[in-house]
Formats: structure tokens, sequence, C-alpha cells
């Protein structure tokens, strides 16, 4: 592979140490597991009939659609 000036600057033509390998997966992990703890990245849904804290879901409303206009 022909590495540009900038990758070889940034070492992108080096070997990834296992240490290195190992403690971005630590992380990677360590972070999953944090934001699963916490209950971070979970999407509400809302549904017309049974939530009204969200008013367009209370109402009915659709957005820019033919149903809906």
């Amino acid at each position: 592979m022909a590495w540009s000036e900038n990758d070889r600057r940034l070492g992108m033509d080096r070997p990834i140490s296992r240490r290195d390998f190992l403690d971005g997966i630590a992380l990677t992990v360590g972070g999953a597991a944090a934001l699963s703890m916490f209950g971070a990245g979970r999407a509400r849904v809302f549904t017309p009939k049974t939530d009204t804290a969200y008013p367009p879901a209370s109402t009915g409303l659709q957005g820019q659609t033919d149903v809906s206009q």
C-alpha cells in the first residue's frame, strides 16, 4: 500500500503494539458497558394513543405526508 506523506507523519506505516491494541479494546468495552449501565442511547418511542408527554403524538400529527394534510 502506498502511504502519503501525511499518513507516514501520523505513523500509519508503523505496526501497532499489543499493549496499544489491548488498551484500545479495553476502553471500547468499558465505554460500551458504562453507556449500557446508565441507559444512554436508548430511544423513546412515542405512540399517539398511549403517550401524552409529546404533544404531536397526542394529537395524531404525522409530519408533512399526504395522510396528514
